[in-house]
């Protein structure tokens, strides 16, 4: 076997921890030798019986293990079952004497990754053979967890397109003829926001294989980037107000020359200011400034929301990586946005970091692009849609609770046109004081929202007496079947999985309505 080079060796296996089970004081001492003159830094726990065997098993926290087969108190294959029953990834590797065959098949059968006789040369092969396996052990982890990933992914990509289509479903059912002017109207641009988004989804994806593959160009062009960022806060604004969050946008009085691409300009920014709107609960604060040093256009996007843990500081620009925000799962996104804003960055001949505190404290995302000639002036800001209030005239009252403000409002009009009352909220805190003040009859609950969880809000109100008759119907883009027996458990009488037709809704708020009535 070839020998691997030493520094890839130190790299991969530093401060690695051994469990070696040899009752034989020879035998552990010429492999404990072998394996300390071939690594820096090795750790060697010694199982020379089933009481200190079991103890290291409890223990735990091995990177690998070597056994002997002809043990006097069990056989190397109990060993090895015992081993992978607890740590089944765990690399384990038989160094004996017996050299037979059939024992060396039934290991490799019961997951043993290499099989050594002892002889004098093989002590030197010894600490080349655990490495491979841990090598392998490695590289198999890694496949696992991209495989984790990428279900993880295309799980989180049905529900970012499920939730841009929910309200387009409903609008349409607003666009028939005798629809008050005013909601159709709404309807409309509804239709075209979310028409949008789905549209930045798709981009995102489809720039992201540009970007994986090296084809992405960008069209360069003398700019003032403080039209992108108007636009790219104007079009965060509706989800910042949705969570009664302030976005604070700090602009200097003269332009900020750069050369680039307007395009991409906008998805660097929108994905960074769309981030901080999601990763902040209600009531906080994001700010956006930017300001000229030296050479460079400095644009800072603070917030002060959930944070970046330490260890996750170094892998938020991967592709697919997602932040939980904790006590939610609202969030979403496809994990694509910070990486391909990361990769545009950089064709520009710019740079992005990230910061964080901890935990809890904030998160600060700093661009740096390089300063141009001056550009023509700032134009006016556009300005953000204002709220529509749901009407209804019928003795049944619903309570809407969705975070997607056009979700929301367009699912209104629909009930409202069918004749029931509706009231709206968007956060799980709101949910349940309007929930409190108005004691609906049926409650349409999104499962991810901001701060508190659907399922909480749930839980919350089969908890208080008057609750206990209320009809809870799950309104969600989450489908799995164990997001259904979640919804089942936190007392849901129903789980229906966005985009959902209306008429169909209108048949379960109709049954639910005769149930409640």
């Amino acid at each position: 076997m070839s020998q691997p080079n030493p520094i890839d060796r130190a790299r991969v296996l530093r401060a690695l921890r051994l469990l070696l089970i040899d009752d034989n004081p020879h035998d552990r001492d010429l492999a404990t030798r072998a394996l300390g003159q071939h690594f820096s830094s090795v750790d060697i726990t010694v199982a020379r019986d089933a009481q200190e065997f079991e103890h290291a098993l409890a223990e735990g926290g091995f990177d690998a293990a070597i056994i002997d087969q002809e043990l006097k108190w069990t056989t190397g294959l109990e060993a090895l079952g015992r081993i992978k029953s607890l740590r089944p990834q765990c690399p384990v590797l038989m160094f004996t004497g017996s050299g037979s065959t059939e024992i060396a098949v039934e290991a490799m059968k019961a997951g043993l990754d290499d099989y050594i006789t002892k002889t004098p040369k093989h002590y030197a092969r010894l600490p080349y053979a655990l490495e491979a396996s841990l090598e392998r052990a490695r590289a198999k982890e890694a496949l696992r967890l991209a495989d984790q990933r990428k279900d993880a992914f295309l799980a989180t990509l049905a529900h970012e397109l499920r939730n841009p289509l929910t309200p387009i479903r409903y609008a349409t059912r607003l666009l028939e003829p005798g629809v008050p002017p005013q909601m159709a109207n709404d309807a409309r641009r509804m239709i075209d926001r979310q028409l949008a988004q789905m549209a930045r989804l798709l981009d995102d994806l489809l720039d992201a294989s540009r970007v994986t593959r090296g084809v992405l160009e960008i069209r360069l062009e003398q700019l003032d980037l403080r039209h992108i960022l108007d636009s790219a806060a104007a079009s965060a604004k509706p989800l910042a107000d949705a969570a009664q969050q302030e976005l604070a946008v700090s602009l200097p009085a003269e332009p900020l020359s750069v050369s680039g691409d307007p395009v991409r300009l906008a998805q660097i920014f929108g994905n960074l200011i769309h981030n901080a709107t999601k990763y902040t609960p209600a009531g906080g604060r994001i700010a956006v400034t930017a300001s000229y040093e030296g050479e460079d256009v400095i644009v800072s996007v603070k917030d002060n929301g959930v944070g970046i843990a330490p260890d996750a500081l170094g892998t938020i620009f991967e592709l697919f990586v997602q932040l939980e925000a904790p006590g939610t799962r609202s969030a979403g996104g496809l994990g694509i946005g910070l990486s391909l804003a990361r990769d545009l960055v950089r064709l520009h001949g710019g740079s992005i970091e990230a910061s964080s505190a901890g935990t809890g404290l904030g998160s600060e995302f700093v661009v740096r692009l390089p300063r141009a000639r001056e550009v023509p002036a700032l134009t006016e800001p556009v300005a953000a849609p204002e709220k529509v209030t749901a009407l209804g005239a019928s003795g049944v009252s619903v309570l809407i609770v969705d975070d997607n403000v056009d979700a929301a409002t367009s699912l209104s009009y629909v009930l409202a046109l069918a004749g029931y009352h509706t009231a709206i909220a968007h956060d799980g805190k709101s949910a349940l004081e309007a929930a409190e003040a108005l004691r609906p009859s049926i409650v349409l609950l999104d499962i991810g929202l901001p701060g508190m969880s659907g399922l909480d809000v749930a839980r919350r109100l089969r908890a208080v007496p008057w609750g206990q008759s209320l009809r809870l119907i799950a309104v969600t883009g989450w489908g799995h079947e164990t997001d259904r027996a979640k919804s089942l458990e936190a007392g849901f009488d129903a789980h229906l999985t966005k985009p959902i037709d209306p008429g169909m809704l209108l048949q379960h708020i109709a049954q639910a309505a005769r149930t409640v009535a």
